[in-house]
């Protein structure tokens, strides 16, 4: 299932994490934006998710967003 172009999705997210401020964001909280924002319904919910989860670990990696927490509780925030 292809939901979103080429950099758009790592576009979205750090918009929705500015959008947060200083305050870091859950995954989850991503994803509602995201599928709220794109007129997805809740059965796209999974997918979005894991690919949300996926390219924050990118991000993180390439100094973009930091991560606060760990797993379930972890949020995110703009570096």
């Amino acid at each position: 299932m292809k939901l979103y172009r080429q950099g758009e999705l790592s576009r979205l997210i750090r918009d929705a994490l500015r959008e947060a401020g200083d305050q870091p964001i859950s995954i989850y909280d991503i994803v509602t934006r995201l599928m709220e924002e794109g007129g997805h319904g809740e059965e796209s919910r999974v997918a979005i998710r894991a690919r949300v989860r996926s390219n924050l670990h990118h991000l993180e990696r390439t100094g973009a967003v930091r991560k606060v927490g760990e797993q379930k509780t972890a949020k995110w925030g703009l570096k």
